[in-house]
């Protein structure tokens, strides 16, 4: 039987409104108020998602809440927690099953082990040796967290989880001006204010919240939502207000990637309900409104004073910025095209811990053609399986490997693999070769 989704989760709703309305209101004592949200969470949000909000996003929303206050270090204590709550749930009390575990822990060993071999066979800076402790860290925290769902769909409330991935993008935007010394939005369509104050104060050597974490939080939400149709179908207005929300504040955090993102989220969901519904009126209505919408926004984006006016004028690598890291891969790998120059051993002018912006460039810069084929070869099935057997996975797909393309390193990237190999823990879960059937 179809739930209410508007009903059911019309706390978490109210809570985006109030906290979207203060954005520009500044009128609630955010700050005080934000500690209020963690004793709901652990009342609304069932163990399975809150492990998964526990590895990401709280620790970097509450870290920064703590910061504000002069406390710092105490960000890692959630995923801390997460740990002792997936050792005690799944390991003493076996509340939770994860499926065909020792195939996907091979699976995920052989990609960490290739790292590991590419840090320890090369030298040069100071950064190979954390950026491997990192990716290991938020790889095993990413594949436990989707293992966990995949293997207990029945057991998990994906549309809370989802909700509250988006609550705590908008609530890292409205804390934004405290921590980054700076306004907030001067009207309703100020949009890109929060990455305008980054880039000018990026140079400082002081706590910022990244606007780019915003965006991300709000579409890995999206995602997470869409994994509900595992189970059942979910009422298209209520998706429409999902997508909304976070084009939303992908918009006021000015994070073009995670903007893009969500357009293309809008066009795969459209093109799979109209592929299920075909004949339906309202998909119809539906699908020309977003048409529209998108037409005019992408229009808005790319126009003299838009948000990705640089992009449009000067192309994607001179207006994004991201020129000087995929040149640089680029030389890395041709100068070390067999076994690249050593993983986490990419660097701009001798500064380390940089990236190339690009998944495919960073394998290649850093692990060279073999490197590069072998993360690629221990991929290629699990992917197979998890597109095949549970296509409400395509809108997280989506999020972590567009995500790839644009920003970040292998070391935050890593979410990607952890979603693909937790796809080998669904294998039978619903009754051995029998695959989930999405619901649109």
């Amino acid at each position: 039987m179809k739930s209410n989704v508007f009903g059911s989760n019309l706390i978490e709703l109210v809570i985006l409104l109030l906290i979207f309305t203060d954005i520009f209101l500044d009128v609630m004592p955010v700050m005080i108020l934000s500690f209020f949200l963690l004793p709901l969470i652990f009342v609304r949000v069932d163990k399975i998602g809150l492990f998964a909000l526990c590895f990401y996003p709280l620790p970097i929303l509450f870290g920064s809440i703590f910061y504000y206050y002069g406390i710092s270090g105490l960000g890692g204590f959630f995923q801390i927690f997460a740990a002792l709550l997936f050792f005690y749930k799944w390991g003493i009390k076996k509340e939770y099953k994860i499926y065909n575990i020792k195939t996907a822990i091979i699976w995920m060993s052989f990609l960490f082990v290739i790292l590991a071999f590419s840090v320890f066979s090369s030298a040069g800076g100071n950064y190979a040796g954390e950026k491997l402790f990192l990716t290991v860290q938020y790889g095993i925290f990413a594949f436990i967290a989707y293992a966990l769902m995949f293997s207990n769909p029945q057991k998990c409330d994906f549309i809370r989880t989802g909700l509250y991935y988006i609550i705590c993008s908008y609530l890292l935007l409205r804390i934004s001006p405290f921590l980054n010394n700076g306004a907030g939005p001067s009207s309703f369509f100020d949009f890109g204010y929060l990455r305008q104050y980054n880039m000018m104060f990026s140079e400082n050597d002081t706590y910022m919240i990244d606007y780019q974490h915003v965006g991300f939080f709000a579409v890995i939400g999206f995602g997470t939502i869409m994994l509900h149709t595992i189970k059942e179908k979910i009422n298209p207005m209520f998706v429409v207000v999902a997508l909304l929300l976070c084009t939303l504040v992908s918009l006021y955090s000015g994070a073009r990637q995670f903007i893009i993102i969500s357009i293309v989220l809008v066009g795969a969901w459209l093109l799979m309900l109209l592929k299920k519904q075909r004949k339906g009126f309202s998909t119809i209505i539906i699908g020309l409104t977003a048409i529209i919408l998108i037409w005019q926004l992408v229009g808005n984006l790319f126009s003299d004073e838009g948000l990705l006016s640089s992009i449009g004028e000067e192309g994607y690598l001179s207006g994004s910025g991201r020129e000087f890291h995929l040149i640089k891969g680029v030389a890395d790998f041709l100068d070390n095209p067999i076994f690249g120059i050593g993983y986490g051993r990419f660097n701009l002018d001798g500064k380390y811990g940089r990236y190339p912006h690009n998944l495919f460039v960073e394998l290649l810069c850093e692990l060279g053609i073999v490197g590069t084929v072998a993360v690629l070869a221990i991929s290629i099935r699990p992917l197979f399986v998890l597109c095949k057997r549970c296509k409400a996975s395509i809108f997280l797909l989506l999020v972590y490997f567009l995500r790839s393309m644009t920003s970040g390193g292998l070391d935050s990237n890593i979410m990607l693999f952890g979603f693909i190999f937790a796809s080998c823990c669904f294998l039978e879960s619903k009754g051995g070769k029998k695959s989930f059937r999405t619901q649109f």
